[in-house]
């Protein structure tokens, strides 16, 4: 199950993520933080096919892998604050 394809669906789960993430999502979502950012990875391609590539894209594409290798490393806010970062630039699309 896909939880976003399009724009307000992804902007939606960076919100779920950056709340719920590393280890506190609810349980009958069936959600990890391996998950979570493959599902981020599935809504930037939705955005992408929607709206074209850009920069702005490809600004979050590295947010996103920054943000998992923070949270990776146990730095939970670091890794949210990447999630807010790109969740920035997603809103300017």
């Amino acid at each position: 199950m896909n939880w976003c394809n399009n724009l307000e669906e992804l902007i939606e789960f960076i919100a779920y993520v950056v709340l719920t993430a590393p280890d506190a999502f609810p349980p009958e979502d069936n959600m990890t933080i391996d998950a979570a950012f493959r599902e981020l990875g599935h809504g930037l391609d939705c955005v992408q096919l929607e709206r074209g590539d850009s920069a702005m894209i490809q600004e979050s594409r590295k947010l996103f892998r920054e943000a998992y290798s923070l949270y990776k490393e146990g730095k939970t806010n670091e890794g949210a604050w990447k999630l807010q970062d790109a969740e920035e630039v997603l809103m300017r699309l």
